[in-house]
């Protein structure tokens, strides 16, 4: 959701440093976050394992690989990855919007509703102040701000899409 939103409010520039913080984000949570996620179930082994089922490892792997080694894509390929790279904007939007048609929100939810506000009070603050910390400034600090305030819109899970 934070790619679409970067777009709109900085243009191409933001687009490409959202990108970053989206490849970033995913290996992270793909890895360290089931890690994590399994600490209490399963053993340390079999939580990583789990992690390297994640796509996104590979993808962003054999980019970071790609783009050390200046290797180009050939083009009938990337024309593929561009034409589905325009199609991903547009879909993120459309699946964001029939994931909140279908989402049923009440008062008895108190453990939602605390979690939203903290991942969109707290969150953003947090990357606010390690901004600070780290002296990270202009472009680079409105991305960030603006993707750590992004709600997590969908999880794919198992083949299926499940709200969070």
């Amino acid at each position: 959701m934070g790619m679409p939103i970067c777009l709109f409010a900085f243009g191409e520039a933001g687009l490409a440093l959202g990108t970053v913080y989206y490849a970033i984000t995913s290996f992270l949570s793909n890895t360290l976050g089931v890690v994590v996620a399994s600490a209490g179930s399963a053993p340390l082994g079999r939580a990583l394992l789990q992690s390297l089922r994640a796509p996104v490892l590979y993808a962003a792997t054999a980019g970071l690989l790609l783009n050390r080694a200046q290797i180009e894509v050939p083009q009938s390929l990337f024309r593929a990855v561009d034409l589905l790279a325009g199609a991903a904007i547009p879909g993120m939007l459309v699946l964001l919007g029939s994931q909140l048609r279908s989402t049923r929100i009440d008062r008895s939810q108190s453990v939602i509703w605390r979690s939203a506000v903290i991942r969109l009070l707290g969150a953003p603050l947090t990357a606010w102040g390690l901004c600070v910390l780290l002296g990270i400034g202009g472009l680079e600090r409105q991305v960030l701000i603006l993707q750590a305030a992004m709600p997590p819109a969908v999880k794919k899970s198992g083949g299926a899409l499940k709200r969070l």
